[in-house]
């Protein structure tokens, strides 16, 4: 029986899975259907947690593999996941670590997002040399949705996979701004062929791309790791006829995220 003293409240950063079109945003603020929201109302009906602080807040229709919350409970881990699968079918907690009491969950080592673009294969070289391009350190005031935030940001590395019909580009870095991956992508998609300098002072401002293709794909912390409690028996989220690939890719990556 789970014991109810405040003395034996433990801290924990959970990982979670969702499909961003089946939200109406992420900030508790937004919406009652706002992933913060889905998930803050589970916590307290249940007696969870009356703490939750996320690691990422995804654009609306953006999804994820890997977020993380941080809570604070005095219930175990298992029981903590086994309820908000139960609770909340459109999302997977899968992972967690235990950490000391205060811990800021947005206080990453790195993340990592994927965006799935469909395209050529004759193409593909072309669109690759100029996301290269945005590897380092640069300012992307002309690459974000500008908010109070320093926009002096550095990606560490951009990788790519591909199949027969899409190209997989996989950004990873410390932190990222508002939209700034949607810009970067918008901006190689419409420059294809172009050998001109994205940071150039001339340079237009890009149309972000579509939301619905991205999706964060996991959030590393230095020196914790997470134990995986992946929920076998429950169902999967819906496959998307709509964003068949997407819906295969996905769940691709979240059984290796998970194994």
């Amino acid at each position: 029986m789970e014991n109810p003293d405040n003395s034996h409240i433990k801290a924990f950063l959970i990982k979670f899975s969702y499909f961003g079109t089946d939200f109406e945003g992420f900030s508790l603020s937004n919406s009652k259907r706002s992933v913060e929201a889905v998930i803050n109302r589970c916590l307290l009906e249940n007696n969870i947690s009356t703490v939750l602080k996320t690691s990422s807040r995804t654009d609306k229709f953006v999804s994820a593999i890997s977020n993380c919350m941080y809570i604070e409970s005095k219930f175990s881990p298992s029981k903590i996941l086994g309820i908000l699968n139960a609770e909340i079918p459109e999302m997977v907690f899968h992972s967690w670590a235990e950490v000391k009491k205060g811990f800021n969950p947005r206080h990453t080592g790195s993340k990592s997002y994927v965006y799935l673009i469909k395209i050529n294969k004759g193409k593909r070289e072309e669109l690759k040399k100029i996301l290269l391009k945005f590897q380092g350190t640069h300012d992307f005031r002309n690459f974000c949705k500008v908010d109070t935030r320093n926009t002096i940001r550095t990606i560490d590395r951009i990788e790519f996979t591909e199949t027969e019909e899409y190209l997989m580009v996989t950004i990873t870095g410390k932190s990222f701004i508002w939209q700034q991956i949607r810009f970067i992508i918008g901006y190689a998609i419409d420059q294809s062929g172009s050998e001109g300098d994205p940071f150039s002072n001339n340079v237009k401002r890009p149309v972000p791309a579509l939301p619905h293709l991205l999706f964060l794909k996991d959030i590393f912390f230095e020196g914790i790791t997470f134990n995986v409690n992946f929920p076998r028996h429950k169902k999967k989220l819906d496959f998307r006829k709509d964003l068949s690939y997407f819906s295969y890719y996905f769940f691709s990556e979240l059984q290796n995220v998970t194994k």
